[in-house]
């Protein structure tokens, strides 16, 4: 079984390509407790950051530029 604090530990990715939605996000998950949150508007960023740390989950804007 999954405990409450393994997550809010989890390693959250949020990708999307306006600033406003990804600030939202950030705020969303921070206010729910989540502690290990990363972002980037850059979606060509993606496979790297995930390459160097490997996210249990990813929230990505399907609909972006390139």
């Amino acid at each position: 079984m999954v405990s409450t604090s393994d997550l809010l530990h989890a390693r959250v990715l949020i990708v999307d390509d306006r600033e406003v939605n990804v600030v939202l996000l950030e705020r969303m998950l921070a206010g729910a407790g989540y502690v290990s949150v990363t972002s980037t508007t850059v979606p060509g960023s993606v496979c790297e950051l995930h390459r160097k740390n490997p996210y249990d989950l990813i929230l990505l804007d399907l609909q972006m530029p390139g």
